[in-house]
């Protein structure tokens, strides 16, 4: 879910932190992934889209492969424009996240309900709409992706706990210089820069820098983590009647979501319902000290595809089209056959070269006149 509304008041009240900028712009620099995030939309994209309700992308016995022809074709996209996809999967949620796993759970079996009603009905619309709600990534819809990735020759983290946590870690460190991914907590767990908006290959992508955004709303991190939960969040339950607007107001007046709760307490307890199970302080500490990997057992390199396993894999065992498979390896190898090139002006500012002056010759210097 990430954070409810938080692209609506970003671009309300620090509309400053946001660039739209081309991809090849990115050339160059090491971008962490979020790849569950990316699954599920190329899964959506393409699940249920026609009248009979069946997803169209299957390999021979009936399971989606459309997560690995997304994963595919933009990895080569990332490559393609110089930049350097490190992807980054789930691990095990969070324990603060299973009341939100649960509403999922139940909401996805009411929606499975409702398709096969669409389907014996023939509404198509419908078919679509709910159909897209079921969608479910299993373990070994995600072995398989990594295993894809690993054979193109591009470095795959498993995060121990969320992968959106885990790509704002690897730009803390240094290992990567964005994340990229269409959830907003990416953010709230201090990402320096986030990128979205990847599904369309004619829009810009759109660039969110974190000390920008902290800027134009006049908060610090805590505030604005403290916000983040106001607004909503997966790892605790939310305030009804809390929307952005009212949501910044209260932080920018008490600054902290204890004060908050003050205020509506005395105040404002019919204007507000404050849920029973509203477990900020747990929520805050996690967005503050997330479960990551500092990775220092990770080899992070860019390689070239293992052409003699991807493409049977991939044409064989996953049922894709040979000259697809074919096209896309002979990109690949093109790409790895490029001379490296590290731009990172765009983040840290064009480097400087300081040339060295010659020593002037002895007896030349210049007195220097006393005060």
């Amino acid at each position: 879910m990430g954070i409810k509304q938080l692209m609506q008041l970003i671009n309300e009240k620090a509309s400053g932190a946001v660039k739209k900028l081309p991809l090849d712009r990115y050339s160059g620099q090491i971008v962490a992934c979020d790849a569950s995030m990316a699954m599920y939309q190329f899964l959506i994209a393409t699940q249920f889209s026609t009248k009979s309700g069946l997803g169209m992308l299957t390999d021979s016995d009936g399971n989606h492969t459309a997560h690995l022809l997304g994963l595919f074709n933009r990895t080569i996209m990332f490559l393609e424009n110089r930049v350097k996809p490190i992807w980054v999967f789930d691990g095990r949620p969070p324990t603060m996240k299973a009341a939100e796993l649960e509403k999922r759970k139940k909401a996805k079996e009411e929606a499975e309900e409702n398709v096969e009603k669409a389907i014996e009905e023939g509404k198509e619309e419908d078919i679509k709409k709910f159909g897209q709600r079921t969608i479910r990534i299993t373990p070994e819809m995600k072995e398989d992706a990594m295993q894809m990735l690993r054979l193109m020759g591009v470095p795959v983290i498993q995060a121990p706990c969320e992968a959106e946590a885990q790509c704002a870690h690897l730009v803390k460190l240094g290992k990567a210089q964005a994340v990229a991914s269409e959830d907003m907590d990416s953010l709230t767990f201090g990402a320096t820069y986030l990128l979205r908006g990847f599904n369309s290959k004619k829009e810009p992508i759109v660039e969110i820098s974190y000390n920008e955004l902290l800027a134009g709303l006049e908060l610090n991190q805590r505030e604005f983590i403290d916000l983040c939960i106001l607004l909503g969040c997966d790892y605790t339950e939310h305030i009804s009647g809390i929307g952005p607007v009212t949501g910044y107001k209260l932080i920018k007046q008490y600054g902290t979501i204890e004060r908050v709760v003050d205020h509506i307490s005395g105040s404002d307890k019919k204007k507000y319902a404050i849920p029973q199970e509203f477990n900020f302080e747990g929520a805050r500490e996690l967005f503050l000290t997330p479960e990551v990997d500092n990775c220092d057992g990770v080899e992070i390199q860019w390689n070239a595809p293992n052409e003699a396993e991807l493409s049977p894999y991939l044409i064989v065992q996953k049922g894709f089209a040979q000259a697809r498979v074919d096209a896309g390896i002979q990109k690949l190898k093109k790409i790895q056959g490029r001379p490296a090139q590290l731009v990172l002006e765009h983040f840290f500012g064009k480097a400087e070269v300081v040339k060295r002056k010659a020593p002037e010759p002895k007896g030349s210097a210049k007195k220097s006149k006393k005060k």
